[in-house]
């Protein structure tokens, strides 16, 4: 029973030699007081990630509200210029330089 079981493990391990690579490099830290060091370090890469993402996703949201007021204030000098009921109307029902919202709405 000791003897299937040594030699099971020894064939399970010549191929997992066989199948990954042997190791080119190593990661060792010789001085203990590295470790603290290494994971300040990783804290601030964490950090400065979280930081760069969140500037990303305010930069992409300050873009749309952008481009929503100019359309905004784009059909609001069409409104302002409208001078007949059926003119507006027309500029109402047929939102050719509204917002985006605007055109998935129906009347």
């Amino acid at each position: 029973m000791a003897w299937s079981r040594r030699c099971g493990f020894g064939v399970e391990r010549a191929g997992l030699q066989l199948l990954l690579p042997a190791a080119a490099y190593e990661f060792t830290i010789r001085d203990p007081a590295n470790v603290v060091a290494l994971f300040f370090f990783m804290f601030v890469a964490i950090a400065a990630s979280a930081l760069a993402a969140r500037t990303r996703s305010q930069t992409d949201s300050a873009r749309r509200e952008a481009r929503t007021t100019a359309e905004l204030y784009a059909f609001s000098r069409k409104i302002a210029g409208v001078v007949d009921l059926y003119d507006l109307l027309w500029i109402v029902r047929h939102p050719s330089g509204a917002s985006a919202e605007c055109r998935k709405s129906s009347f």
